[in-house]
């Protein structure tokens, strides 16, 4: 059961952002409050509820002015090699560490790493929803849940030492008394590591065939465990808060002026009332279905 909600480091200093942000500004100033974030949501234990002081609408137009003075691509790159060194200093090492377990331990673990990397990106894609519609989409034909897939599959899954152990326990399972496995857990993994690449089925073919019948498609989901969460946005800590909190709406607070959303279609008005509530958006539920996390409530930023 999730305990107590985790709170954002607070950041020790503070400045207003200006209209145009230079790259050095970004890579100084704005890039390390929102790594802040991330890295705490890294650190989340599945379902773990998670909270950041920071007035939402604020967080988003901070993402916008750095993606409007031409930093999307940057942005990108240092969400990716974040997300990477997680994988590496993480992930692997804590898939190392349980290289001679048995295939019960083995599983629960790799499961357990793939939840907790998938909940952080979905709890941290709406905030970078401007930068994912403007360059991900529009310049390279992507999406965010794509792209941090393949950072998770080219790093962990495909691992010199990780996938033939993986699969070897994989087709293990497909033998093993199934007392010894949670149904629910393994159709789960199955769909999961089905979205990182269909072809994994061909490698433990008995094993997915218990839990992904032909014809079945990452669109039709059959692990009902699966719920999302979303963080929490507070106006400012609160005073009987043990830990501070990060104090993110001094660090990207300029709003954007009415110059700025004449852009033709980058309404940023949708991105600044993105998630108003707790109900997913349609590509979330098409994203994480697989991903058995539990709902946490969200506040809309007064």
């Amino acid at each position: 059961m999730a305990g107590a909600p985790s709170q954002v480091p607070k950041a020790t200093d503070n400045f207003m952002m200006k209209d145009t942000v230079t790259e050095e500004e970004f890579l100084q100033i704005c890039w390390p409050r929102l790594s802040t974030i991330v890295g705490a949501t890294l650190a989340l234990e599945p379902g773990e509820p998670f909270v950041v002081a920071v007035k939402q609408a604020n967080l988003y137009r901070g993402v916008y002015r750095c993606v409007t003075s031409g930093h999307a691509a940057l942005m990108f790159t240092e969400l990716s090699q974040l997300l990477t060194n997680h994988c590496q200093t993480v992930v692997l090492p804590a898939m190392m560490a349980v290289a001679d377990a048995d295939m019960l331990t083995y599983l629960t673990v790799f499961r357990h790493r793939l939840r907790q990397y998938a909940q952080s990106t979905l709890i941290v894609n709406p905030i970078f929803e401007y930068m994912e519609r403007t360059h991900l989409k529009a310049n390279l034909d992507t999406d965010w849940i794509t792209e941090t897939e393949t950072i998770f599959r080219q790093t962990v899954v495909e691992d010199v030492h990780i996938r033939p152990r993986l699969f070897a326990h994989l087709n293990h399972a497909a033998q093993a008394d199934p007392a010894l496995l949670d149904p629910a857990a393994m159709l789960c993994l199955a769909q999961r590591l089905h979205r990182l690449n269909p072809h994994y089925t061909n490698l433990a073919p008995t094993w997915f065939g218990q839990y992904i019948p032909k014809g079945w498609t990452y669109t039709d989901p059959e692990c009902v465990t699966e719920l999302t969460t979303l963080p929490t946005f507070i106006d400012a800590p609160h005073e009987h808060t043990s830990t501070p909190l990060l104090e993110a709406e001094n660090v990207l607070k300029r709003a954007p002026s009415e110059s700025d959303m004449s852009d033709g279609d980058d309404d940023i008005g949708s991105v600044m009332d993105a998630r108003p509530d707790e109900t997913p958006t349609s590509n979330e539920r098409k994203h994480f279905r697989s991903q058995d996390v539990v709902t946490t409530s969200t506040l809309r930023p007064r």
